[in-house]
């Protein structure tokens, strides 16, 4: 899920480096990191429910996420195979954008967005097979996993 909020994210900044802004989106200059860290805080608390046309993002409030698929090697003790089917990630107003790092002109070099918040979840159906150690798991069903005050990075 952590992989899956960093892309998120990620979309949302490559978005507004594209230069066609709607008006309402101020422009920032390369390594601007507190105008991009605000930028960014608008978007997900102002525009999660609705999405924003102007740069093709659509509704983020729920992320509708049609799969996600987590395989564990079979040489592992450890042999699980996780897939989530037609979930929803919520909690995507709630995130709070602690800190912002890179975005200068060198797109090459990293890029890093600190962020936290009061919750994230992730709810829909699973299945999942394997084992863990010698203790076979199968199952299916309704999943939700969510976070309570976070910080990821």
């Amino acid at each position: 899920m952590n992989c899956l909020a960093i892309i998120s994210i990620f979309s949302v900044f490559c978005g507004l480096s594209n230069g066609a802004f709607p008006a309402e989106i101020k422009k920032c200059k390369y390594g601007d990191n507190e105008c991009i860290k605000g930028i960014i805080e608008y978007i997900f608390h102002s525009k999660a429910h609705d999405g924003l046309p102007g740069l093709n993002l659509i509704p983020l409030a729920p992320l509708v996420i049609k799969s996600v698929d987590i395989n564990q090697g079979a040489e592992s003790p450890v042999n699980v195979n996780l897939k989530f089917r037609n979930s929803n990630f919520n909690g995507v107003p709630t995130i709070d954008v602690r800190k912002v790092t890179g975005f200068g002109k060198d797109l090459t070099g990293p890029h890093a967005l600190y962020i936290g918040g009061d919750y994230v979840a992730l709810a829909g159906k699973y299945e999942v097979q394997g084992r863990v150690l010698l203790l076979p798991i199968n199952g299916a069903g309704d999943s939700n996993i969510t976070l309570g005050t976070y910080y990821w990075f």
